[in-house]
């Protein structure tokens, strides 16, 4: 039934999408050019992939890190909260209308195939938006989704702390109809990040992957661990 909800949630939300994705994007504010995009690149080490593993680092430096920020329930939350369990990882915010519902469905129905399995895992929406997205936006935002998933919001510097550990970018784009509506878009890194137990790195999906795709990664560590 889950599924079913969210697959129509993600249609609803890509039925308004523009032509062209907000993710990936950093746009310049430079004078005379306040639309001029930069890519936002990956990592050095994750160019040509589609996904990451841990082992692939060598002696590069990993994802993640400690954080303390606030869940869509008004609760204080940091990383130290969900160890013993797998987190799945990802940046976002609620005015999106592209990327980011399409991958919260992606993960709810791989909660829903993971079964029990799922009960090791906690996915985990981190909003780039603090401004918009308080804990009632994330609410009421994450009631179309799977509700094991956890939106997390906070002050901006705590954000900001929270992007660099995960090494992960943001900037608004100020194009000229988001100006008009008033609505904020933000240009992000929308990879998921996939953290163990111990809250360090594991694996890192690139590409847009499918419930199939998170459900067999994540059965893969849970496995081995």
């Amino acid at each position: 039934m889950i599924g079913r909800l969210v697959a129509a949630a993600a249609i609803a939300f890509v039925a308004a999408a523009p032509a062209a994705s907000a993710h990936g994007v950093k746009h310049q504010t430079g004078a005379g050019r306040q639309d001029a995009p930069v890519a936002v690149a990956p990592p050095p080490e994750a160019v040509g992939k589609t996904t990451l593993e841990k082992g692939d680092l060598g002696a590069l430096p990993g994802f993640g890190g400690p954080f303390d920020l606030v869940d869509q329930h008004g609760v204080r939350r940091s990383d130290k909260d969900f160890r013993g369990r797998f987190m799945l990882v990802m940046f976002g915010f609620t005015e999106c209308v592209d990327i980011c519902p399409v991958e919260l469905s992606a993960i709810s129905q791989a909660m829903d195939l993971l079964g029990n399995d799922g009960e090791h895992l906690t996915p985990i929406f981190i909003t780039v938006d603090p401004q918009v997205d308080t804990p009632a936006r994330l609410k009421e935002f994450l009631a179309n989704f799977h509700p094991a998933i956890v939106g997390l919001t906070g002050a901006a510097e705590q954000l900001n702390a929270t992007l660099k550990a995960y090494r992960a970018q943001v900037a608004r784009l100020n194009d000229r109809s988001d100006r008009t509506t008033g609505k904020n878009k933000f240009g992000h890194t929308s990879f998921l990040y996939l953290m163990g137990p111990d809250g360090g790195f594991r694996s890192l999906f690139l590409v847009n992957p499918s419930a199939e795709e998170i459900a067999g990664r994540v059965r893969k560590y849970l496995a081995a661990s």
